[in-house]
């Protein structure tokens, strides 16, 4: 969907925009633009460099040579945005280091790497959702400690306010979307919507953080 890569864009520009302005907003700026990096390569090979996809899991043979890297490399792709997403709000709301996930998102690449062809169609879309879910709940957990920290004490700024909203928007895009329905085909332009909105929030948030600061 051209129209959801442009407004990641956007997104992106304006998180560059208010890094400058507040350095802690830098690791959301560099998650976002992983994704949006991510996005991007994984449409480069699914139109230019790996075959469509069969119209049933018994017509489907296993990549072979450099195809399979191929497929190798658009697992890693896929799965890089929720491991940015956990970091992310490792980093912002626990105020830890984010290698635990960092080797979280190797261990499951090399995992994807080393079981194909059995991680494919329902048992690969199985794995999706584990490690969408297991994102979702580390972002959960960032966001707990961080109210339990300094809920009343402190005021969230924008880095915060973003991370807070991504993660709340990246869960309810997986309770509510393409999981329920099969994911691979039609079904992704459920997740591609629920994004659309996502990041117009985003747009708002920052570009009004952008405008307030501007006018003091």
């Amino acid at each position: 969907m051209l129209a959801l890569h442009i407004i990641n864009a956007v997104v992106v520009v304006l998180a560059w925009v208010c890094a400058r302005r507040h350095p802690a907003h830098r690791a959301v700026a560099v998650v976002l633009s992983v994704g949006l990096a991510a996005e991007l390569a994984r449409q480069a090979l699914l139109s230019w460099v790996l075959p469509p996809a069969p119209p049933t899991p018994e017509a489907a043979r296993p990549l072979e040579g450099a195809l399979r890297w191929a497929i190798y490399a658009d697992r890693a792709l896929f799965i890089a945005w929720p491991a940015a997403l956990a970091a992310c709000a490792v980093r912002v709301l626990a105020e830890r280091r984010v290698w635990p996930v960092v080797l979280g998102y190797a261990g499951v690449v090399v995992a994807l790497a080393v079981t194909y062809p059995l991680t494919r169609w329902g048992v690969l879309r199985l794995c999706y959702l584990a490690v969408d879910l297991i994102a979702g709940l580390v972002g959960l957990a960032a966001f707990i400690t961080w109210t339990r920290r300094y809920w009343g004490k402190r005021r969230a700024d924008v880095s915060v306010t973003v991370t807070a909203v991504l993660v709340a928007g990246h869960f309810a895009s997986i309770v509510a979307g393409p999981y329920r329905f099969g994911l691979f085909g039609s079904e992704w332009s459920l997740i591609q919507l629920a994004y659309l909105i996502l990041f117009s929030i985003l747009i708002l948030i920052q570009a009004g953080e952008l405008w307030a600061q501007r006018k003091s």
